[in-house]
């Protein structure tokens, strides 16, 4: 049999962001050339790693036969929407923080958030933190349903064991003359339920 050209197939792959595609060319061949950006590979299998759904084209000879070009599709799956800016935040005893991302809220999504201390809730995207008696560090999954790609994220929540004037407030003057404006004095906070009793002496 005579032959006048190289005849190859070539052979794609699927990934999520982050994640190295395998492509691979077969037939009639004995060297084969990959064309990466406008570098040449002479690998018969080729690892990438593309950040978008991208073509290779890959040259194969045969002795003195007419080289033959096919092209190997690398589809990346779309990335993760999901993403925390700040990830380092302080609390003090009484206090708590939401965390609030920023996310696609019509994306299928599981969230697992581990340790689960001081949570709300741990399979959700944006938690509240409280009531935690130590410092922690956070870390979420973040899986895709659709595409099974994931990605994770880390933040640090540093413990202040004292009180913070944020989540309630003393008035140091009060005016007991019934006008209706500032008669009673009382303490206005987010929390009352941490606070039994309060006493009030003189200086003599």
């Amino acid at each position: 049999t005579v032959h006048e050209k190289a005849e190859i197939e070539a052979l794609g792959d699927t990934i999520c962001v982050g994640e190295t595609a395998i492509v691979s060319a077969s037939g009639r061949a004995d060297s084969w050339v990959w064309m990466v950006n406008t570098e040449e590979v002479n690998e018969d299998d080729l690892e990438v790693s593309p950040d978008i759904t991208t073509m290779y084209p890959v040259i194969a000879s045969y002795r003195t036969c007419t080289p033959d070009t096919a092209f190997a599709s690398v589809y990346v799956h779309p990335h993760i929407e999901y993403n925390i800016e700040e990830n380092f935040y302080n609390i003090f005893l009484n206090d708590e923080i939401e965390i609030v991302p920023e996310y696609d809220i019509e994306k299928n999504y599981i969230y697992d958030w581990i340790p689960i201390n001081g949570l709300n809730c741990s399979d959700c995207p944006n938690p509240t933190i409280k009531g935690i008696t130590e410092s922690m560090e956070y870390n979420v999954m973040v899986i895709d349903e659709e595409t099974s790609c994931e990605m994770e994220q880390n933040i640090e929540v540093r413990f202040n064991n004292e009180c913070t004037n944020a989540v309630f407030h003393l008035p140091n003057i009060f005016s007991p003359n019934n006008d209706g404006s500032n008669d009673e004095w009382r303490m206005f906070t987010n929390n009352p339920e941490e606070f039994i009793s309060l006493s009030v002496f003189d200086r003599y």
